[in-house]
């Protein structure tokens, strides 16, 4: 005669281990990290200012931040590059554009979705190969209508992603 209520629940698989080296010659350095897990994927968000000094830090940590913003609040990665390219494209300075690099990894399934934008090559590799992953494009902030390049693949235990900057 009792009623029973059962919960089940999905546990991720995976779990995301994150590194960062920087080597930089400036007191200030164009190269901003972001690294977050929402309840499904965990990210990691590489905005690099266009430029040197504090200025192109100041530009790097303004997108990495607003992405980093747009994503936990739920708006959409694509949706997400394309506010903050418009964010700063209305500063109007001419001289706000950033390079991105944004990885998207499915903690349940290691499916993956790498997005870039003026970025340089990101190094995929597990036990049997590596591949390089790059395409032109140009960064953020530069024009009004922008073309994120997309790269989907899915991540193994074990699996690396280095993501780089010039």
């Amino acid at each position: 005669g009792e009623n029973m209520l059962y919960t089940f629940s999905a546990v991720p698989r995976f779990t995301a281990e994150y590194g960062v080296k920087s080597i930089s010659r400036q007191t200030y350095c164009g190269d901003v990290w972001e690294y977050f897990v929402t309840e499904e994927c965990a990210f990691a968000v590489l905005a690099d200012g266009m430029g040197t000094g504090s200025v192109a830090q100041a530009e790097a940590r303004t997108a990495a931040v607003m992405i980093k913003s747009l994503v936990t609040a739920k708006v959409s990665v694509p949706t997400a590059l394309e506010i903050t390219n418009i964010a700063l494209n209305l500063k109007g300075t001419g001289q706000s554009c950033v390079a991105i690099d944004m990885l998207q990894i499915n903690l349940y399934d290691g499916s993956c979705s790498l997005y870039k934008a003026g970025a340089a090559a990101t190094v995929v590799s597990d036990a049997y190969k590596t591949e390089i992953m790059y395409r032109d494009s140009l960064p953020i902030g530069v024009l009004k209508d922008i073309k994120i390049v997309q790269f989907d693949f899915i991540l193994n235990n074990g699996d690396t992603v280095v993501i780089t900057s010039d």
